[in-house]
């Protein structure tokens, strides 16, 4: 490995050259979200300065140089202050107080260091949004990257569609095909090695990749021949995640879509028939969609369900003994153990022992108390308000109101994992949301300022904010 470093040396020098002085900076972020899901720890490591350093991790690095540099050279600046930039400063400083006003050298077994996991499920992704709202944006910029997400979600897709085929030979990274790393053996899991991510970036990826052919109307008819193809493409991946939470996230996106695209009798005939049918398969088969055989049996996917009680019951009671201050950023897997032997309860508490929280927001009630959870929630609302306004704008040029409908997407899929899984032990989640989270920010504050207003004038009759057929 060091002879080959030294010979690819010169090569990545020049790379990271180019990155810091000429790749512009919201491209680079978009790079990042791809090489923090294929370029992570089971790809290559190397321990220095006490720290265990991947590719993604150093391209962090790169990043925040990059911002510095740019910066200088006129291609971002800071932008104007909102009450939002002050909610985000206080619920990180929130995170990191917890974090060293507890033993954060301790963490469970078999797990990163409770400040790598800091680093991991806020820090990082706090970087990447800071970095996109303060950056130049533009709409040649929007059609590059999203490009780049559209085709990380074809090769997301497609490796999926392999993993599900048995086509080892044909996935890449190699990592994916040992049954040893990662997580989710027996379900499509992709690069991630984890069938929920996966699933998250293949909803958002479809949904980038659907609103970028629409957007090309000197394509004419052949744009939506090609959303025709990758879609079946796409749900046929998610599909074989067997993964509740990326199902119901689909759903959801397709939901927020046609309510925010579609006008008329057209709008509301969709929506009834895409309510009803959903009441029809729980009514039908809600008890298959909880427990149905993935990678082991049934009843283990079963158990999977019933053990989240037993983590919010744990949550809860760990809040109640602290509620203000918390347990401690990253300690709930070994504070958690002295709530197992509770006996007031009929849930079986010893299920979970070992293993980290399920639902992120109980989690965060337990670790960091109620200002934690409350902070959290109080910046992803105002995240969707900027959303919902922009996409409704008629201010914005059309090209940014796209930006607004693909974060209320990206959220629809996002908010089920955040009730069904801990997203902070990797960046690639939260990275993925606050990217689209700033970017829409940043356009909000341009396109929407709070003084363009006025209460006196009358409201233009609002336009149709996206057509789609």
């Amino acid at each position: 490995m060091g002879a080959a470093l030294f010979l690819l040396a010169p090569a990545l020098v020049l790379w990271a050259a180019v990155v810091i002085w000429r790749c512009p900076l919201v491209t680079n972020c978009t790079i990042y979200l791809v090489v923090a899901c294929c370029l992570g720890d089971y790809l290559w490591t190397f321990d220095a300065g006490g720290f265990t350093w991947t590719i993604d991790r150093l391209f962090t690095l790169l990043l925040a140089v990059a911002f510095l540099v740019q910066g200088k050279l006129g291609r971002a600046e800071i932008k104007p202050f909102m009450r939002l930039d002050g909610l985000i400063v206080g619920f990180t400083a929130l995170l990191i107080v917890s974090t060293f006003a507890h033993d954060w050298r301790t963490s469970g077994e078999g797990e990163d260091s409770i400040v790598v996991h800091l680093a991991n499920g806020y820090l990082i992704p706090l970087l990447i949004y800071g970095i996109v709202r303060n950056a130049t944006y533009d709409q040649r910029q929007q059609r590059i990257c999203w490009s780049i997400l559209a085709l990380f979600g074809l090769y997301l897709a497609v490796t999926a569609l392999l993993e599900a085929a048995g086509l080892w030979n044909l996935v890449f990274p190699r990592y994916i095909a040992d049954p040893e790393a990662g997580i989710h053996w027996g379900r499509a899991r992709g690069p991630m090695l984890q069938s929920a991510r996966l699933g998250f970036f293949l909803v958002t990826c479809a949904a980038v990749t659907w609103l970028l052919l629409t957007s090309l109307s000197s394509w004419g008819r052949m744009r939506y021949l090609l959303a025709v193809c990758f879609l079946p493409l796409s749900a046929a991946a998610m599909f074989v995640t067997y993964t509740r939470s990326v199902w119901m996230g689909a759903a959801s996106a397709v939901l927020v879509m046609i309510g925010m695209t579609w006008r008329g009798r057209w709008r509301a005939a969709a929506l009834y028939c895409l309510l009803v049918g959903a009441a029809v398969a729980l009514t039908v088969k809600g008890e298959d969609l909880i427990g149905f055989q993935r990678e082991t049996s049934a009843q283990v996917t079963r158990d999977s369900a019933y053990t989240r009680a037993a983590f919010a019951y744990v949550s809860w009671q760990m809040f109640l003994d602290r509620p203000l201050v918390g347990h401690g950023f990253g300690q709930f897997q070994n504070n958690s153990q002295y709530y197992l032997s509770d006996r007031q309860t009929s849930l079986q508490l010893e299920a979970i022992r070992g293993y980290i929280n399920h639902n992120t927001l109980m989690n965060q009630l337990a670790e960091l108390g109620v200002f934690g959870p409350l902070l959290f929630v109080t910046i992803l609302s105002c995240w969707l308000t900027c959303g919902w306004r922009l996409g409704r704008s008629d201010d914005a040029p059309r090209w940014a109101r796209r930006q607004g409908l693909l974060l209320l997407l990206t959220f629809a899929a996002y908010v089920y994992q955040l009730l069904f899984r801990e997203v902070s032990f990797s960046p690639v989640e939260n990275a993925l949301l606050f990217y689209m989270a700033g970017l829409t920010v940043s356009l909000y504050s341009r396109y929407v300022p709070e003084t363009s207003r006025p209460a006196a004038q009358p409201a233009a009759r609002r336009q149709p904010v996206i057509h789609a057929r």
